[in-house]
Order: structure tokens, then sequence, then C-alpha cells
């Protein structure tokens, strides 16, 4: 019962959060490759209502294909 409880405020306090806007996150992203983290960096965001945002910044490395929306990327583990 106790747990049910506790479970009750979490769908509305996640609810109420909103991503930041795509100009904030390109903004992170740029300065991200800017300081040499990256040379360029895609980030997809799904909303709670199912809407789906891309933003990249900077490009794949030399000689190879820009970045963009529809950029494929193989997935790596990184819990190792």
């Amino acid at each position: 019962m106790i747990l049910c409880a506790l479970a009750l405020p979490v769908p509305a306090t996640a609810a109420a959060q909103h991503s930041p806007s795509d100009e904030d996150l390109s903004a992170l992203i740029q300065s991200r490759v800017e300081d040499q983290g990256a040379v360029g960096i895609v980030l997809g965001v799904m909303e709670a209502d199912g809407t789906r945002r891309i933003v990249w910044y900077g490009d794949a490395g030399e000689d190879k294909r820009t970045l963009g929306s529809k950029s494929v990327f193989e997935i790596g583990s990184i819990t190792k």
C-alpha cells in the first residue's frame, strides 16, 4: 500500500517536466563539439506525447558523410 502511494506522485512530476528547446539542445551539443569532446553529435529526443525531435552539430570526421536526421550509427556497449 505504501509503495502504491509513493508511486502516484511520480507520473504527475514526470508529466510536468518538459525537454529543453531545440535551440538549447543544439547549443549544448555545439559546445561539446567545439570543446573537442566529439567531432559531431546527433541527438534524438522522444517526448512523452510521442513527438520526436532530432538535432545535430559537427560532422562524422574527415572524409565521412555529413551528419543529419538520417545518420546511422553502430551501437556499441559502453557498460563494460
